[in-house]
This record gives structure tokens, C-alpha cells and sequence, in this order.
């Protein structure tokens, strides 16, 4: 009897053991999962932290152009040799911002952001004199969507980069904003204007290396009817260039 109570005993305690042995995986197994989930979630804070920085960063940046659109319209750009008016306002706000993350396998920069918004950008027309910028009321208006890259770096977000993508561009006509006429868009500069000889001399001169000798109306002459030459042969192949 007492053989018979000890083998059930060994028998229950091998049993016992056996269970607890293989519960021990699943219990290592739990904890690895807890970790993994708990890591994730302190990532995904971390990114939505940095998203919101990022957001109120841009923000900023639109309500300042929102401000300054008045004093855009006034101060003059240097842009060598040109000079010209410009000023951007962001029509939808920070309502149709869309920001996008990437983490990066960097120290330096762990992360990359770009934001794209819908901006409008308005700007004369270039020139070559200070004066004739300032005097210059006539602002084209550029409509796209701006995208800005920035960068994390030192715990702060850093614009890196920029670009605009303008989708139409219009002039205000008589009150009216119309698409703008490409014929006539490109202003003369006025020193353009006064060069001797004027833009067809200037364009010969680049191809051939000479300049148009000009021949009292007296010395010209017309070409032989039927055959090619003459002096307006040679102008209507330089229009063409």
C-alpha cells in the first residue's frame, strides 16, 4: 500500500513538472510580445509628438505670410542682375496640410518630413532697374502646391528644402484675374530697348559673328523676281530664329 501511495505521488510530481515546464515558453513568449507592443507604442508617441511640433512649426509659417502679404506688396526682391515684388499667401490655411514621416537609419537625422499645402504666389514682373520694381503695381498670381522638406535634427525640425509646382498663372485685368498671355509676359529691360541696332542685330550677330551691315535706301535694291536673297529674304529667315 505504501509502494502503491508513493508511485502516485512520484507519478504526480513528474506530471506537475512536466506542466510547468512547458507553460514556461508560452510565459517567456507572452512577455517578448509585451515588450515588442509596449516598444511600438513609445515609437508611434514619439512620431505623432514630432508630427505635432512639425504641424504647429508650419502653422506659424503660414499665419506669419498671412501677415506680412501687405508688406510683400511694397518691398522689393534682389535677384541679380533683376528686381521684382513677390509675396505668397496659403488660400486653405493649415486646413489642407498633409505631412508625411520617414524614419531614418541616421543619429544625426533620425527623421525626414515632407509637407505639402496649396499656396499662391504673387510676383511682378523682373527688371532691371531698383525704380521700375517699385513703381510696378501689376502682380501675376501663381496658384500650385508647395512642398517643404524638413529635417529632425538635434530634437528640432529644420526646412531643408522647398518647391513650388504652379498649376496656372493669371494677371489681374480690369479687376479680373485671366489667364496670363505667354506672348507678352517677358518684359523688355529698358537698356534692351535702347541697345543700337535692337534685338535683330543683337541675334545676328550671335550666329554669324557679324553684324548687319546697313546700306543707305538708295544702295538697295530688289532681288530679281523668282529668285531667293536680297535683304528681306535675310530678315524673314532671322524672324524665324
Amino acid at each position: 500500500m505504501a509502494r502503491t501511495l508513493g508511485r502516485c505521488a512520484a507519478v504526480t510530481m513528474v506530471s506537475l513538472m512536466l506542466v510547468s515546464c512547458a507553460h514556461i515558453p508560452f510565459f517567456h513568449r507572452d512577455k517578448r510580445e509585451a515588450g515588442v507592443s509596449t516598444e511600438m507604442a513609445a515609437v508611434q508617441k514619439k512620431t505623432t509628438d514630432y508630427e505635432n511640433e512639425l504641424r504647429g512649426l508650419v502653422t506659424g509659417h503660414i499665419d506669419a505670410a498671412a501677415k506680412s502679404g501687405d508688406a510683400g506688396r511694397t518691398q522689393v526682391v534682389r535677384r541679380k542682375p533683376y528686381f521684382y515684388k513677390e509675396y505668397e499667401i496659403y488660400p486653405e490655411g493649415a486646413g489642407d496640410l498633409k505631412i508625411t514621416i520617414q524614419e531614418k537609419e541616421s543619429r544625426s537625422v533620425p527623421y525626414i518630413a515632407d509637407v505639402t499645402m496649396s499656396k499662391q504666389r504673387y510676383a511682378t514682373r523682373m527688371h532691371r532697374k531698383r525704380g521700375e520694381a517699385e513703381q510696378d503695381r501689376n502682380f501675376l498670381r501663381d496658384t500650385g502646391t508647395e512642398t517643404d522638406t524638413y529635417e529632425l535634427r538635434n530634437g528640432k525640425w529644420t526646412r531643408v528644402g522647398s518647391m513650388f509646382v504652379a498649376t496656372k498663372s493669371e494677371e489681374s485685368v480690369n479687376g479680373e484675374w485671366l489667364p496670363v498671355d505667354e506672348t507678352v509676359k517677358r518684359t523688355v529691360a529698358s537698356e534692351e530697348q535702347k541697345a543700337k541696332g535692337g534685338w535683330l542685330k543683337r541675334t545676328w550677330a550671335n550666329i554669324t559673328g557679324k553684324e548687319i551691315e546697313e546700306k543707305p535706301a538708295k544702295d538697295k535694291k530688289a532681288p530679281p523676281k523668282g529668285q531667293p536673297g536680297g535683304s528681306q529674304s535675310t530678315m524673314r529667315r532671322l524672324q524665324v530664329f
